[in-house]
């Protein structure tokens, strides 16, 4: 399968600007050359785990009983990648439970991957289902995981927040307990953790719900190139962000900003500069009307929301978001745009899966960043293209993600497909022929350079708060800054004048 995308390119004619459009490359299906036979499950995180640079790729299988590694292998004389798979949990010690979610992490400051997975009883009750918390520590003697994890003896309402709240450069926790407490989970090299209750020092009511799924985020929101913290609560049915700005190595409530009213139903927000203003936007996806078939995106900036003017159209079928939708019931997956610089043109773009509006169809998306004269406030947009569709009830995408397969600065897409009542993994190699070149970041533990246990490279952990700031000199002379800096384990390209594309926690690559 192949699929073209036609893109716009804008031309600087004497004193005006004039547009033209261009198909610059296309996407290809090389899940054979790619996976082999070891495509089964959904795609649940990325890490280095292996620290050998590669990005490789966690996939839950079994109902979520199992966690497999697909470890990146290239070949770059043949100009291939591939993935070799490793079994990380089998699921022998499940308990009738399933794991929920992954999030890879460094939680005892040894410079080797650990994995914070969290897990859900079998049939419990959707309503009063709580989560438990595990960290499987990370072996540097077998590459691989402790057998036997270390468990919270609290239980969460939901997945908690990696952040690091006191700078020491080991990720912690922000999290909801069963008993409705927000606190911070504060780990040190020990393997321990401490409880600290999150207070609001300007009022003394109890603070708001954290909203389920957890969407709260770790990145710079005021510029000052320390991380802050967004944590999104829930008041009467209705999201609000509180944005805590790091003061003197403390998080401190600063201000809330409510959602759109306009919106009914809520996907997950995500954190970008979509117009490259220098400023970190709020993307919330939504939807509005009987069975919610209004779908619309807003955008937070300079004070205010904007409404994006996207058309949810292709060809001659209109398209709506889903969320809480999942041919498996033991997944449960919200609505998430996910970004990156497809095109290379300095705006993040987004991949997400719609539905059709007249049938059971399904498709993944490709959502172009655009000009936008009718956005209000804001002056970008998205333009939808399609990427893969299915025709049949029995094949649809479930979530689609950004991936560079060969590691040279084109982002590929990856999708999780169900089909034939299982999910497995499709590759989908843009082949981009304009001319580019990228800067690669590699964000190093902090915590050790040559001296790291068992001899172990001081990279390949997901770190979380980095903030990284470099200037350039054009061809011409002029300078350029970018400021890139980590959101709740992903990046955030925050480019002043220059194009930028992120497709995992370490590795960042920035074109022009």
């Amino acid at each position: 399968m192949a699929v073209s995308a036609c893109y716009r390119m804008w031309l600087f004619t004497g004193c005006s600007f004039s547009v033209l459009t261009l198909c610059l490359c296309s996407l290809s299906d090389v899940t054979p050359d790619v996976f082999g036979g070891s495509k089964n499950g959904v795609v649940s995180a990325f890490g280095d785990f292996n620290a050998d640079k590669l990005t490789d790729i966690f996939v839950l299988a079994a109902s979520g009983k199992v966690l497999h590694l697909l470890q990146a292998e290239q070949e770059l004389t043949k100009k291939t990648a591939s993935f070799s798979i490793k079994t990380l949990i089998d699921g022998k010690n499940a308990n009738a439970t399933y794991i929920t979610n992954v999030a890879p992490g460094d939680f005892d400051g040894d410079a080797q991957m650990d994995l914070l997975v969290t897990r859900k009883q079998e049939k419990q009750a959707e309503t009063n289902a709580t989560v438990s918390v595990q960290i499987y520590w990370g072996n540097s003697v077998t590459d691989t995981l402790d057998q036997y994890p270390f468990s919270f003896a609290e239980a969460f309402r939901d997945q908690p927040s990696v952040i690091d709240v006191n700078g020491d450069m080991i990720p912690d926790l922000l999290g909801e307990t069963a008993e409705g407490v927000r606190s911070f989970f504060i780990f040190s090299p020990n393997r321990s953790y401490s409880v600290e209750k999150v207070v609001n020092g300007t009022f003394t009511a109890a603070l708001d719900p954290l909203r389920i799924p957890q969407s709260s985020a770790f990145f710079d929101f005021n510029g000052d190139l320390v991380a802050d913290l967004c944590m999104v609560s829930e008041k009467d049915q209705k999201l609000q962000f509180e944005i805590w700005t790091n003061q003197n190595g403390k998080l401190t409530w600063s201000r809330t900003i409510d959602s759109p009213p306009e919106l009914e139903k809520f996907g997950r927000p995500s954190y970008y500069d979509l117009n490259d203003n220098h400023e970190i936007n709020i993307i919330l996806p939504g939807c509005s009307g009987h069975a919610c078939q209004d779908s619309s995106v807003f955008v937070w900036g300079r004070g205010s929301w904007s409404k994006l003017d996207i058309q949810f159209r292709s060809g001659a079928e209109s398209w709506q978001m889903i969320g809480g939708s999942s041919p498996m019931d033991w997944l449960n997956m919200p609505f998430t745009l996910r970004f990156g610089d497809y095109n290379l043109d300095g705006f993040p773009d987004a991949v997400a899966v719609l539905k059709a509006k007249s049938n059971e169809t399904y498709a993944a998306f490709l959502l172009l960043n655009t000009p936008c004269s009718s956005c209000g406030n804001f002056s970008r947009t998205f333009e939808l293209n399609v990427i893969d569709s299915a025709t049949e009830t029995s094949q649809r995408p479930m979530l689609v993600a950004f991936y560079d397969f060969m590691e040279n600065g084109i982002l590929d897409v990856l999708l999780t497909v169900y089909s034939d009542d299982a999910p497995e993994l499709q590759a989908l190699e843009q082949d981009f022929t304009a001319d580019a070149y990228f800067l690669k970041v590699m964000v190093v533990s902090g915590l050790c350079v040559s001296n790291c246990p068992h001899s172990h490279q001081p990279y390949g952990v997901n770190q979380v708060g980095p903030v990284v700031r470099f200037r350039t000199t054009t061809s011409t002379g002029s300078s350029e800054i970018g400021v890139i800096c980590d959101a709740d384990l992903v990046f955030i390209n925050c480019v002043a004048k220059w194009p930028g594309s992120v497709h995992d926690e370490r590795v960042l690559q920035l074109f022009k």
